[in-house]
């Protein structure tokens, strides 16, 4: 398992969702679903995304340090901070003699040197002295930031002895749970709704999606993505790379739930693995009030996504890279969706 999929399954079985997850880390939740799919550039330089892989494995109950290795192999090690820097003023070489100017006199060759007068540092030294200056400052506060958040996260933590990087994190979330002590003026972590309470979704219709929006065409082709029929399915168009042949972004199939429902899983038959699939959900089908509330990368042939529990209207499965057919070419394909959630 990868670092975002261990971080994503150790949430889920602590009954948290990700704005519980944002509200104890400070944490944006558009980054934290970016980490939980291992999608580590919404957060910047390397030394905040190790920070943030470490405040949210201690929040959802896992060892940081076996992600943090697997992170440190996937990318360039952390470097050394300058965590003091001095300035060097150069000296000047012993005067050189000049010719004797009125009025006054040249120093006597037999008698002592006079001490080297340092030289003033020229405007580029000092300008970069400030610069260090100021990254000091920037690294030592950064320092501070996460020392807070790691105090406040401690008692969650706990220890392991697995050396599988993910594996081992992997295990103790879901073999090996401790308790965690919690102060009494903490409030409780909200609990996912219990299986009793959840029914099978049925959406009251289905269209094919594309970077600009619901895209015209023969409905019942889309239809055929939510018939419970594995012999029917909704496919896109032929290409020849898993790229879209550079010509859009992504395609997939827009369900309209009919209402405001919260989808708690979406079972997705594929048919090819090796897909990577987002799932966006909104109260609008327009691209704009369409957010990421979950996804997978390397997709099995059918493959259960849990999303971000929040109440949505329309649901797109979205495929951001096409798996490849046994005829050669990159197709995307959606041959049954099963939705389990509830009002």
């Amino acid at each position: 398992m990868s670092i975002g999929e261990v971080l994503h399954d150790a949430r889920y079985r602590s009954g948290l969702t990700i704005s519980d997850v944002a509200e104890r880390t400070g944490i944006v939740e558009e980054t934290i679903w970016a980490i939980e799919l291992d999608d580590f550039a919404k957060c910047g330089e390397d030394f905040y995304a190790r920070g943030y892989i470490s405040v949210i494995a201690a929040v959802v109950r896992v060892d940081s340090a076996p992600l943090l290795a697997e992170f440190d192999a996937a990318h360039s090690p952390p470097a050394e901070d300058d965590r003091a820097v001095a300035l060097t003023l150069p000296t000047s070489g012993p005067p050189a003699s000049s010719p004797s100017t009125s009025g006054l006199l040249e120093p006597d060759p037999s008698g002592p040197n006079p001490p080297d007068r340092p030289r003033r540092p020229s405007r580029s030294e000092r300008h970069k002295w400030r610069h260090r200056r100021r990254v000091t400052l920037s690294t030592a506060l950064c320092l501070i930031v996460l020392a807070i958040f790691g105090a406040e996260a401690y008692h969650f933590a706990f220890d392991t002895g697995s050396t599988t990087a993910s594996y081992a994190a992997y295990s103790q979330a879901t073999v090996q749970p401790q308790t965690p002590k919690v102060k009494a003026t903490r409030p409780v972590a909200k609990s996912s709704p219990s299986p009793a309470a959840l029914r099978t979704l049925k959406p009251v219709s289905a269209t094919a999606y594309g970077p600009s929006g619901p895209e015209t065409g023969n409905p019942l082709i889309a239809a055929k993505a939510i018939d419970a029929s594995s012999s029917t399915a909704w496919q896109s168009k032929a290409y020849g790379s898993p790229d879209f042949d550079g010509e859009q972004a992504g395609t997939g199939v827009l369900l309209d739930l009919g209402r405001p429902l919260t989808v708690v899983s979406a079972t997705i038959t594929i048919g090819v693995p090796g897909a990577w699939i987002e799932v966006r959900g909104g109260t609008s089908d327009s691209p704009s009030a369409l957010s990421v509330i979950g996804g997978t990368k390397d997709a099995g042939s059918t493959t259960t996504i849990r999303p971000q529990q929040t109440p949505i209207r329309y649901l797109v499965i979205w495929f951001t890279t096409l798996p490849q057919t046994p005829a050669g070419n990159y197709q995307a394909t959606i041959a049954n969706v099963t939705l389990q959630g509830h009002s």
